[in-house]
């Protein structure tokens, strides 16, 4: 392979596959940049010159692994999990994803996501058709990268307002969405009234058609 020992090195990294930093990425590092190199020049003496500069690449890859498996460690006790919780409420990107503070800041983000004829085309149809068709989509997108599962600033936003259900709360956002690009009132307390209507209807449809998993007697004790 032609080329000076650095292009090799270069060309070694450009085949690298894009992988989660692990314990195994030093072994598949120094795999892959032996790859790089021409076998009929790696004689003795130069595989003695560059085993130095292998071992310190795969110490640093390790070393960097290790205090990523650290860093990224879940919360093992519930303090833990309250403390992580609680942080995600106030940051501005999780997993490299900026979250929204409020449904103004909603509208601007998803009027940058979403390309113009898309949006008209949104605009277009009806509202109840557009958060129906919309639900497994662009709902689920805002459900999941805007940390509505897991917690976030926006999900604490639209708790605040009365809705707690993450798959609502995408709803919430995508008919507030439409009805902004419409130039229509958000009537947020309707919205959020409707959504209670609807959770207590299916609370008592669940008390109404529930089964009885376990039924006990207990003999009342005599008094004295």
């Amino acid at each position: 392979m032609p080329g000076s020992f650095w292009q090799r090195i270069y060309l070694g990294f450009r085949s690298l596959e894009v992988v989660k930093v692990s314990l195994s990425f030093p072994i598949i590092l120094f795999s892959k940049l032996r790859l790089a190199f021409d076998y009929t020049t790696m004689t003795m003496p130069n595989l003695t010159k560059y085993s130095l500069f292998f071992l310190t690449v795969v110490a640093s890859f390790t070393a960097t692994s290790l205090n990523a498996q650290k860093e990224e460690r879940p919360p093992q006790t519930r303090e833990e999990l309250e403390k992580a919780y609680q942080k995600r409420l106030t940051q501005e990107y999780i997993n490299d994803v900026y979250i929204p503070k409020d449904l103004t800041d909603a509208f601007i983000q998803l009027n940058k996501l979403i390309d113009e004829p898309s949006r008209l085309k949104f605009k277009e149809v009806p509202e109840d058709v557009a958060a129906h068709k919309l639900h497994f989509s662009l709902g689920r997108w805002i459900a999941v990268n805007w940390g509505f599962y897991e917690g976030s600033r926006l999900a604490k936003f639209i708790r605040d307002i009365g809705i707690d259900d993450p798959d609502y709360m995408a709803r919430f956002v995508i008919v507030s969405y439409h009805r902004n690009l419409n130039r229509k009132p958000l009537d947020v307390k309707s919205q959020v009234a409707a959504y209670q209507e609807i959770k207590e209807k299916e609370k008592e449809e669940r008390l109404k058609n529930g089964e009885v998993i376990y039924e006990t007697v207990r003999k009342k004790k005599k008094e004295r």
